[in-house]
């Protein structure tokens, strides 16, 4: 069976880790785990990338985190299927998000609701 379109946000966040989504767009992550949040003007490193990919990212400061999606999401201030689309194709993915879904595929995703 085809995976439907509601897989991808797990698929993404099994293959690109937090790490990595923040060190694509220029953040430096030391190797405690730690880096300046870029979204509040940080001068100490506030923000924790943890070893952990269930557990993503979180600012001490500023009280946000999440996953990669979610940092896609605050960094280039677009939705959820957009940084889905936009880390696909960042990191050659190849998954088939924003192609029509099959009428098989169709029925999957509302039998998942």
């Amino acid at each position: 069976m085809a995976k439907s379109r509601l897989d991808y946000a797990a698929i993404i966040k099994e293959r690109v880790s937090s790490r990595q989504m923040l060190e694509s767009v220029g953040v430096y992550v030391n190797r405690r785990g730690m880096a300046k949040c870029p979204f509040h003007g940080d001068g100490d490193a506030s923000l924790k990338v943890y070893s952990d990919a269930r557990r993503g990212w979180h600012c001490y400061v500023c009280h946000v985190g999440g996953d990669a999606t979610d940092f896609a999401m605050m960094w280039y201030g677009i939705s959820f299927k957009e940084a889905m689309s936009k880390i696909n194709d960042m990191f050659n993915l190849g998954l088939p998000i924003g192609e029509r879904a099959s009428p098989d595929e169709m029925r999957e995703i509302r039998a998942d609701i």
